[in-house]
């Protein structure tokens, strides 16, 4: 079935070959599809081409974030890893353990190598997307 056929359709048993997915609208498409993630099969994984820069860059920080969590938990977190906010504390986990660092539970599809051939890094402020969001659906 075609992503475009599969609209509206639930399937309690969904495979999914994800390697010719052209963007994150495709995966979505195909993933919203699924029932459960039990009926979810993946036969071919993720198109690293097919994932944004920023898209990748949003799953790094969310598993440095991971990584960061589970290490204050377990009591080892480095005393200089913080801040007040997301932007923040994923800055200091960089500038600690260093920009090619990356957490070990992360796809490799994110891995460094796919990070050193990204010119640059993206710095999204959580705070200044929210702000202009709030005003951008004020003047809608």
């Amino acid at each position: 079935m075609t992503d475009y056929a599969s609209q509206g359709q639930t399937q309690p048993i969904n495979v999914l070959d994800l390697i010719d997915c052209e963007s994150h609208f495709f995966y979505y498409t195909c993933f919203s599809q699924s029932a459960t993630v039990n009926g979810t099969v993946i036969i071919r994984g993720l198109n690293p081409r097919g994932i944004s820069r920023w898209l990748r860059q949003e799953f790094r920080e969310l598993e440095i974030l991971n990584d960061i969590t589970r290490a204050k938990l377990g009591g080892t977190l480095h005393p200089f890893i913080e801040g007040q906010d997301r932007v923040q504390v994923v800055k200091t986990y960089r500038h600690v353990l260093g920009n090619q660092h990356m957490p070990s539970g992360i796809h490799s599809s994110f891995s460094s190598k796919v990070v050193s051939n990204e010119s640059t890094y993206v710095d999204l402020n959580i705070n200044e997307i929210i702000n202009k969001a709030t005003v951008d659906s004020k003047h809608t």
